[in-house]
């Protein structure tokens, strides 16, 4: 079977295809035939050397895939050969057969082509929990999306829409501010030309969540923007540097800073995730949410599209195709 692996630290460049044996399942595992692979700012993190979960180069990168049960082991459970699937793995997804848990893996929404079902589970996944187990948003209360031209941001957004929320959209860029009011975002705020605080002050907006995949910056004025007992949850730090803040804001402001990572869940927290994904069903069945795709590969091109990714030029999600 065909793969890419990454031969050097913070080398995109190494990134190169080769052949490999198809893989075998063992105790509790499943093997997918996969159609399609979502590409996540995490990824590059992990080509850069420096990701929590950091494996020893060369390594094969990937994080989330969709595709077709062809084998599991006797004691796998949740899904059965045939069934199409989506699944997270910590690395090794650029395959076109991948070895995964059981505990991560799910059957996949029926109306959900193989690259919907790419761009659903990190971005909707992430948001879902993100809103609300951890940041546990109200149907009342305001949503200030900090990143709403990405994958994640744009999924925060849909899901604020589907529950009701008042929803503020940072984003850089005209094609990106577009795509957050598409998504349904009531102000969008092209972060590119406009003062992300003062621009929240104009409106006489305070946010009680801050969903924040991005960091740096837009972080530091997203702070200044909080409600009293207000929430900030951190997903990741797209922008390039890490969020940090004293202990003793959180104190004096009555503020909460929270953390958030699916891998975090998987496999040992695996049900909170799978009701997670169940509560998600129900809204694309109804019709009430489909996956944005922003920009899709064949899977030969994975360079080209983590180039895209890299450059923060991609609008919504990146994904990888190899076959419906």
């Amino acid at each position: 079977m065909k793969a890419w692996i990454v031969k050097e630290a913070g080398n995109l460049a190494s990134l190169e295809m080769v052949e490999r044996d198809i893989p075998k399942p063992s105790d509790g595992q499943i093997r997918v035939r996969v159609g399609a692979i979502g590409l996540n700012s995490a990824d590059l993190q992990m080509i850069d050397g420096h990701h929590p979960r950091q494996p020893q180069f060369p390594y094969m990168p990937g994080m989330e895939v969709a595709g077709t049960v062809v084998d599991q082991h006797d004691d796998a459970f949740g899904v059965f050969p045939g069934d199409h699937v989506m699944a997270w793995l910590p690395y090794g997804g650029l395959a076109e057969e991948v070895i995964v848990d059981s505990g991560c893996c799910w059957v996949a929404p029926r109306s959900l082509s193989m690259v919907e079902t790419a761009a659903y589970l990190m971005s909707y996944g992430t948001a879902h929990l993100a809103l609300n187990r951890r940041a546990r948003l109200a149907d009342d209360e305001t949503l200030l999306v900090l990143g709403a031209g990405g994958a994640m941001g744009a999924a925060a957004v849909a899901l604020g829409r589907i529950k009701g929320v008042q929803i503020v959209a940072a984003a850089g860029g005209a094609e990106k501010c577009e795509l957050a009011r598409t998504m349904g975002a009531d102000h969008v705020i092209d972060v590119n030309t406009e003062d992300l605080a003062d621009r929240m002050a104009a409106l006489n907006i305070k946010a009680d969540v801050v969903f924040d995949p991005v960091g740096g910056d837009l972080f530091r004025q997203a702070l200044s923007t909080i409600s009293h007992e207000g929430r900030i949850i951190s997903l990741g730090y797209a922008g390039g540097e890490i969020q940090e803040m004293h202990a003793d804001e959180l104190l004096w402001r009555n503020i909460d800073l929270i953390g958030f990572e699916l891998g975090g869940y998987l496999p040992g927290h695996w049900e909170a995730v799978r009701q997670g994904f169940s509560s998600l069903a129900h809204a694309i069945s109804d019709g009430r949410m489909t996956p944005y795709v922003g920009h899709v590969f064949p899977f030969e091109k994975a360079m080209e599209a983590y180039k895209l990714l890299a450059e923060r030029r991609r609008v919504g999600k990146v994904v990888l195709h190899i076959h419906d």
